[in-house]
This record gives C-alpha cells, sequence and structure tokens, in this order.
C-alpha cells in the first residue's frame, strides 16, 4: 500500500528560485543508517542544484555517542567511512573539520569548564552561553547507563569529556555559521550532546535547520522543521498536517488500521521489536485472581529524560514514585482493583531492574511484570478492563482495540481525544476508579496510527534491507561504506595530494597514533603541517617518527620529507632561546640518527650554531 507523499520531506527538498547554501552537520560517520541519510540529503540537494558542504569529524572529539572513551580503533573506522561517503557524491563537495574553527580564546574558555558536579540535578541545569550542554551531556550519558538518576561521581571523567565535547562544538560550530551564510544545516537527531550543541548554534544565530531520523521503516528517512524529534507539540503538529494531507487517499484508512495490527504481531519496521522475545498467550501467574484489572504499561525513561528540564513530568516526578502512589491510593479508594505494571522491556539495565523491584516492594494489590519476563503485553492488554500509561505508544494502540485508557503524563497523541488525559492527579483517580468508562473512538487513534506508518522519504540513493547493518552491507550509490584502513590510507594520500592539508595533518596523526610502525601517516603529516607553516609542530612529528620507527623506516620518512623540511627551515626566521634547541638544531638531531643523512646533518646543525652564535638569545619565557 503507498500512502501520500510526506509533505515534509517535499517541503524540504523543494526546487528553489536560486541555488541553496547547505550545511550538513554528519560528525558519526560511523553511524548507520545516519550517515548514509547524511550523504542522501547532500546527494538530493546536489540535484537541486544547491551548493553543500559537509562538516565530518577526523578523530577531534574526545567524547563522542559511539565511541565514548575515544578508542583509536573505532575513530580509524569512522574517518574510514567518511571519507568514502563524501567521494561517493556526484560532486566534489568541501569538507569542514568539526574543531578546526576554534580559536585560542576558544580553548581557553573550554579549560574552566566544571571538572565534576555533585549530582544530575546539578548537570542537568549546566548552561554554557545559552546553551543547555548539562542536559545535552546528560541525554548522552543516559542513554548507555540506562539508569536514572545517573551518578555523578561514579561518571565523573566520561561526563567530563562529554561536556568538553558538546562544548568544543558549539564553540566551532557557532564560528562556521557565523562565517558563512547558509540557507539550512541538516542535523541527525539533535538529541544527543554533540548534536544539540549544532541546533543550538543554529537556534541562537537565527539559522534555519532541520533534523533528521528514521522513517516509518528502514527505507525511509524522516525530516524535522526547526524541531528535534522528540519534540511531543510539534510531533502532534506534523500528525495533523499529515492526516489533513492523506484525507481522501483510498489507501488511508488501511495504513493507519495496518500499523496497530502489525504492532500486535511484532511487525519490525523502523526498529526492533520489544515484545519480540515474549510468549504469545502468557499472561502473569496471578492473572486469574478475582479483582478489577488494571494494567499500567510503562515507557523508556531514558530517551527522553533529558530533552527538557530534566524530564518535568505532569504529575510524579517518574514512574515508578507514580505507580507506588496510585497502588496504595487504590488499595483504600477501590480494593477490588488489582493492577498489574508491565515494565517496559527495553528498561532492562540492572539499575532499572533493581529500581523497579523497590517500587513493587510492600504493595499486596499490585503485581510488576519484569522487562525481560516472557509475559505477553498483548494479552495483558486484552484482558484489561482500563489500561493506564505515562505517553507510551501502547495507550493508542489500546483504544484501536476497544479498551479504555488513561494518560498519567505528556504523550505524542494528546489532544487527540484518544484517550483520558488528566491535568491532576484528582482527575486520575477518579476515572480509574470509575466502575463504568467507555473506550474512546477507535476512529480518534487513527491518524496518530497512519502517522506512524507512513512518515518519511524514501532513500533514493541508499538501498538496505535491514533496520541495522553494522557489517556495512547496504550501499550508498553503489558502494558498500566499510571501514578499511587500507583504502584509508589511500585517500589520505589522495587528500594530501588534492591541497587537503588541514584534514590530512588530522587524519595521518590519527593513523600514526594508532599504527606507531605506519611511515606513510608520518610522512604525511610532517609534509601537511609544513604546508600548513607550522613548524614546530613538523618538528615535532618529525622527533616522533624518530621515536616512533625502526631506522629503515625512518630513512624513508627522511627521503619523502627532508627536502620540504629543510627548504622551510632555512627560509624560516629563527629566533634561538637560550636553554631551548631551535627547531633546525632538533631536526638534525633527527638526520644524525640515519647515516644517508648524516652530512645533511651535519650541514644543518653548522648552520644552527652560525645562526645562534650570530644572534641574541632571549631567555625562556616562565
Amino acid at each position: 500500500m503507498e500512502s501520500v507523499p510526506d509533505l515534509f520531506i517535499r517541503e524540504a527538498f523543494a526546487r528553489t528560485e536560486k541555488p541553496r547554501r547547505v550545511l550538513v552537520y554528519a560528525p558519526l560517520a560511523y553511524s548507520t543508517p545516519h550517515f548514509e541519510t547524511d550523504l542522501e540529503i547532500a546527494q538530493r540537494h546536489l540535484e537541486l542544484g544547491d551548493q553543500v558542504e559537509l562538516v565530518l569529524c577526523d578523530a577531534e572529539l574526545p567524547f563522542c555517542q559511539l565511541n565514548p572513551n575515544h578508542e583509536l580503533q573505532r575513530c580509524v573506522q569512522c574517518v574510514s567511512r567518511n571519507l568514502q561517503g563524501a567521494s561517493q557524491l556526484s560532486a566534489k563537495v568541501p569538507t569542514l573539520g568539526l574543531l578546526t574553527s576554534l580559536q585560542p580564546e576558544d580553548l581557553a574558555r573550554l579549560a574552566t569548564i566544571p571538572r565534576e558536579f555533585a549530582d544530575q540535578q546539578a548537570l542537568g541545569k549546566y548552561f554554557f552561553d545559552g546553551f543547555d550542554a548539562g542536559m545535552a551531556t546528560l541525554s548522552s550519558l543516559i542513554d548507555f547507563t540506562h539508569t536514572l538518576p545517573v551518578d555523578t561521581k561514579r561518571f565523573a571523567t566520561i561526563i567530563n569529556r562529554a561536556l568538553y565535547a558538546s562544548i568544543a562544538s558549539f564553540l566551532a560550530f557557532k564560528r562556521i555559521l557565523a562565517a558563512v551564510h547558509y540557507d539550512c544545516v541538516y542535523i541527525y537527531n539533535g538529541r544527543w550532546s554533540m548534536m544539540r550543541s549544532a541546533v543550538r548554534a543554529c537556534e541562537q544565530l537565527d539559522v534555519h535547520y532541520y533534523t533528521h531520523e528514521r522513517g516509518a521503516d528502514f527505507r525511509k528517512f524522516a525530516v524535522y522543521r526547526d524541531a528535534l524529534p522528540h519534540d511531543k507539540l510539534y510531533i502532534r503538529e506534523q500528525i495533523g498536517a499529515t492526516w489533513a494531507n492523506a484525507v481522501g487517499h483510498p489507501q488511508t484508512h488501511a495504513l493507519a488500521e495496518a500499523f496497530f495490527r502489525e504492532q500486535r504481531q511484532r511487525v519490525e519496521k523502523n526498529w526492533f521489536s520489544f515484545t519480540k522475545l515474549q510468549e504469545s498467550g502468557r499472561v502473569p501467574m496471578n492473572w486469574d485472581r478475582r479483582a478489577r484489572r488494571l494494567v499500567c504499561f510503562t515507557s523508556s525513561e531514558f530517551e527522553c529524560a533529558a530533552i527538557s528540564d530534566n524530564g518535568v513530568r505532569k504529575i510524579y516526578p517518574n514512574q515508578a514514585a507514580g505507580i507506588r502512589r496510585i497502588a496504595r491510593l487504590l488499595s483504600k479508594l477501590t480494593p477490588d482493583t488489582h493492577i498489574w505494571v508491565r515494565v517496559h522491556p527495553n528498561d532492562n539495565s540492572p539499575d532499572a531492574v533493581k529500581r523497579w523491584k523497590e517500587a513493587s516492594a510492600n504493595l499486596p494489590n499490585a503485581t510488576f511484570v519484569l522487562p525481560d519476563e516472557k509475559v505477553d503485553s498483548y494479552s495483558m492488554l486484552e484482558g484489561a478492563e482500563k489500561v493506564l500509561t505515562f505517553g507510551s505508544t501502547i495507550g493508542v494502540e489500546a483504544t484501536f482495540w476497544g479498551k479504555p485508557t488513561i494518560c498519567a503524563d505528556y504523550s505524542f497523541y494528546d489532544g487527540m481525544d484518544a484517550q483520558y488525559e488528566v491535568a491532576d492527579e484528582n482527575e486520575l483517580m477518579e476515572l480509574l476508579c470509575r466502575s463504568e468508562l467507555p473506550p474512546k473512538p477507535v476512529e480518534n487513534a487513527l491518524r496518530y496510527g497512519y502517522y506512524l506508518n507512513t512518515y518519511g522519504g524514501k532513500f533514493l540513493h541508499f538501498s538496505t534491507d535491514q533496520i541495522s547493518d553494522y557489517e556495512f552491507k547496504s550501499p550508498f550509490r553503489g558502494l558498500c561504506l566499510r571501514p578499511d584502513y587500507e583504502d584509508l590510507r589511500k585517500r589520505l594520500l589522495e587528500l594530501f595530494q588534492s591541497g587537503g592539508f588541514e584534514r590530512a595533518a588530522g587524519i595521518s596523526r590519527l593513523i600514526r597514533d594508532f599504527n606507531p610502525g605506519d611511515g606513510m601517516a608520518h610522512s604525511i603529516l610532517v609534509l601537511s603541517l609544513v604546508r600548513l607553516n607550522m613548524l614546530e609542530a613538523a618538528v615535532s612529528a618529525l622527533e616522533t617518527a624518530a621515536e616512533k620507527l625502526s631506522p629503515p623506516q625512518l630513512e624513508q620518512v627522511l627521503r619523502s620529507t627532508a627536502s620540504a623540511l629543510l627548504d622551510t627551515l632555512r627560509l624560516a626566521k629563527q629566533v634561538p632561546v637560550r636553554g631551548t634547541p631551535s627547531p633546525s638544531r632538533r631536526a638534525a638531531a633527527v638526520l644524525l640518527r640515519v647515516p644517508t643523512f648524516a652530512a645533511l646533518g651535519q650541514s644543518l646543525m653548522a648552520i644552527s650554531n652560525r645562526a645562534e652564535n650570530a644572534s641574541p638569545l632571549p631567555q625562556p619565557v616562565g
């Protein structure tokens, strides 16, 4: 069944009278299919005649979502993909380094950021120049700890790295945006620390942006104009516009209903089914007890916990506290009601399970079904008198299946009359205790089902048959972007030969640090730094080569670098400092290590001696 074209994809890629200047912020090249989505967006704009630039990361950040410990092997894999991906576009596009625009004053400010926070609340309240850097960092941290609250003492080191990376990318991106006028910027997701930094930079400088994410299935991607994919109000507006646009289409209702049926059948479309491992028809052991059945389905809290002000909720501070309070009130107000709590299957970290077990203690009228239990969520839904959620999608599913559903928090489908919405605890308890509560009309759930079954546009240049393909078998414009060390080395050489000295220096430094015996990386690093007139750094890189390489390897490096380095040294005005060897003297010391270059080293040393004897020697600073 085909739906009408996505309104928002159509808007983003509409041809304009004048070509646009488009910036695609793509630092997470290891991430698939999201980096391929970055490339898809870039390619579509190239085909519209727009000017496109990419922001890539060449292992510059001390933390990223996919590599929190900055492991060099993962960085090498990521950079390999970013070079391949950029080369697969139909035209050569400028690529910008992520942090190369930082100025000395930015680095000085970065040195002052806090190294530790008292607790999660303190971290969440930390702002830097109006950027909610603490919340952005918290969002990233929660994603891989899957715990709330976050122990800021235990994770102090990684918090500091993540905070530094988010602020550094924020400052750098603001400088990029201030230097050139871009008509629009594309950013993946916008929730993680080094992605939200780009969102906030755009907002502060009033630059139009889109975030992008997975679409309704793995062959689609979705875009969100000047908003995050987690913005409930914005999504509700998208749902309304999508439904209005689809009215009259012959497949609209069928597509809407298909969403609910496929959810129940555990069909995996844009992400893995959390209910797939559950045993169909299985119910809790005490399911047959004589009681009015209230079934509560929890949400996975960590994903949206750091989207707004520390995850502020409508009534209760968190789901666990809310459920304990509700169970105790029910025991007094309606003793014949028993509440079964189906804990979200994704809430399965040891800390989360411990928290839920603690929440269930001493509640005789509540049964908690923990994340890894095989109990069938849909059998519980079928047998429920009422359904309670805190915003979970299964709440609107319950409406479709003819069950009255009550929401004790905010949801993506608020305002559609597809659930009972409450303002406070009194309203909530009145509905929970009411003996007769009719379900909301099934038709009111359809617009949400239609949206979730159709949103986004199909990839035109990326082809995949998997939700997640970290074997990298899914091609973009005919090439599977597989991390490849030898391919990376080849592309590094090409980048240097084409004049991309700044990126070549960064990538060769990464390869050198990852594989200290790679002589080509040492050579390109020295030569790139020479081309950038960074003489001190070039000599330091040569000294590092002398420390890391065998004599034959060092000889090969000198064969490729000595001439360019010596020409630069001869032309450079070197002011000697007492007690500090000059760059010429340091380079000469390396040359003297290799017999083939010994005579040249002696000559350079003599030149250095004459220069130092002819110049006054200032004292070293400090």
